[in-house]
């Protein structure tokens, strides 16, 4: 399959919609970059990182994706909240990942502050759609061997 036949679903909290944006707009670009055809990469908004998850299950059961990149945004308050948020979100997409014949990656950002959140959301958008585009490679070679 050549990439501009790769259909990639993007499941995206927007919670810190500035920061989801930059992360969204950069992640595309990158993808679009290699070769991805903008027509076969789907959005899916949510309101935060702790619905990422069950977005992505769904897409998993319902339709055929070559990857899903996760992004969002999680910052640490004053509160534990941050804590079980941001755990509960890598921990049920890790486990989404080794129950699924695709890759999912995970581009969710945990940062201190927004000002650490904003510094890093635009690489981290172009590093999250690099590892995505090696991963589905790399699932393709072992699945071809």
């Amino acid at each position: 399959m050549k990439k501009n036949d790769l259909k990639i679903s993007i499941v995206i909290s927007d919670f810190y919609p500035e920061l989801s944006e930059l992360l969204l707009e950069s992640c595309i670009n990158r993808l679009i970059e290699n070769g991805i055809n903008k027509k076969l990469i789907s959005n899916y908004k949510v309101s935060g990182a702790f619905e990422i998850p069950g977005v992505v299950s769904q897409i998993s059961k319902h339709h055929s994706p070559d990857a899903i990149i996760t992004l969002g945004v999680v910052i640490k308050g004053e509160t534990p909240h941050f804590d079980f948020i941001s755990g509960a979100c890598a921990d049920s997409i890790s486990l989404l990942t080794i129950q699924n014949d695709f890759p999912i990656t995970f581009g969710v950002l945990t940062t201190n502050t927004y000002k650490q959140a904003l510094k890093r959301a635009q690489e981290k958008g172009l590093g999250i759609a690099d590892t995505t585009l090696l991963s589905i490679d790399t699932y393709k070679k072992i699945k071809s061997t």
